[in-house]
C-alpha cells in the first residue's frame, strides 16, 4: 500500500519480502500476462520457453530482499 509520505506500508517485515514478492504483486495489478495469438506454435513453443524463463527469473528475484535493495540504494547515496 502506498504510503503517506511517498513510502510504502509494507504487510510484513521487509527482511522477508522478496524482489519475485514484488514482482508478483506488480503482475497482479494489470495482470501480467503477455498477449500472445493463439497458434499451435506459440501454445506448444513460445509459451513453454516464456514460462521456463520466467520460472528462472523468480528463483533469481527469490534471493533478493527489500533489505538488500535498500542497503543498496543507501551505497549509492
Amino acid at each position: 500500500m502506498r504510503g503517506p509520505h511517498g513510502g510504502y506500508s509494507l504487510s510484513r517485515n521487509y527482511k522477508r519480502i522478496t524482489a519475485e514478492d514484488i514482482m508478483h504483486a506488480a503482475r497482479r495489478k494489470d495482470d501480467g500476462n503477455i498477449p500472445l495469438p493463439v497458434s499451435s506454435l506459440i501454445n506448444e513453443v513460445v509459451r513453454p520457453a516464456l514460462d521456463d524463463a520466467e520460472r528462472s527469473f523468480a528463483t533469481a528475484l527469490r534471493r533478493i530482499s527489500v533489505e538488500e535493495l535498500a542497503r543498496a540504494r543507501e551505497k549509492q547515496k
